[in-house]
């Protein structure tokens, strides 16, 4: 009889270390389902350039300029993020507004350039943040690799402004041989050869007030 209620105990003990051990196993892979089911999941190349952006590196996440919901204990942003405020995509005559939250002045200073004037005319195709500055791999303007960098300025204004198709439009009318002509200069020569401290396009025209 005692040999019977050893069994039995044994038996028990085995069966309810089985029970906690498959309520563990779901309790993991229940949360990793949940972490799963975040931006990175479908935007993982996105998500991947915004890893070196600098508003990553102090913290900023995807809700920040795209808006919706997020776990503020979670490791990631849930699901539910595509709900409440969320924009989803923003429009180009919006992204100075979103940008606008931080960079106060920036934003004022570039309300009063021509690039704005145009996209208040309805020409959204008109310079605006990310143009200059980027979309997700936004780099601080000291990076070597930032778009806005003092080296790479002239490139990103050319992106623009030697498109024969962009600026031969009716309401710009702007010749495309700027970024040649500026290539023949001293500036240009002494900038490709490593020398910082020479004129480009900014200094001249301005960065966020352009007219």
């Amino acid at each position: 009889m005692l040999f019977i209620n050893r069994s039995l105990h044994s038996l028990l003990i085995s069966k309810y270390a089985l029970f906690l051990i498959i309520v563990f196993f779901l309790s993991v892979s229940a949360s990793s389902a949940q972490q799963d089911i975040s931006c990175y999941h479908c935007h993982t190349q996105v998500v991947t350039q915004f890893r070196n952006n600098v508003h990553y590196q102090i913290g900023f996440n995807c809700a920040d300029c795209h808006g919706g919901k997020e776990e503020p204990n979670a490791s990631v942003i849930s699901a539910d993020v595509m709900s409440g405020n969320f924009i989803g995509k923003p429009s180009r005559e919006n992204i100075t507004s979103i940008c606008s939250k931080c960079h106060v002045q920036e934003a004022k200073d570039y309300k009063q350039s021509i690039h704005w004037e145009q996209i208040e005319k309805g020409h959204t195709d008109a310079a605006t943040c990310t143009d200059c500055h980027g979309v997700h791999e936004i780099r601080a303007i000291s990076d070597p690799k930032s778009s806005s960098n003092h080296q790479n300025s002239p490139a990103t204004c050319a992106k623009c402004h030697a498109n024969k198709e962009l600026m031969s439009a009716w309401y710009y009318g702007i010749k495309t041989d700027r970024f040649d002509t500026y290539k023949e200069s001293f500036h240009w020569k002494a900038l490709s050869n490593g020398y910082n401290v020479v004129a480009t396009c900014a200094d001249c025209h301005n960065n966020h007030i352009i007219k």
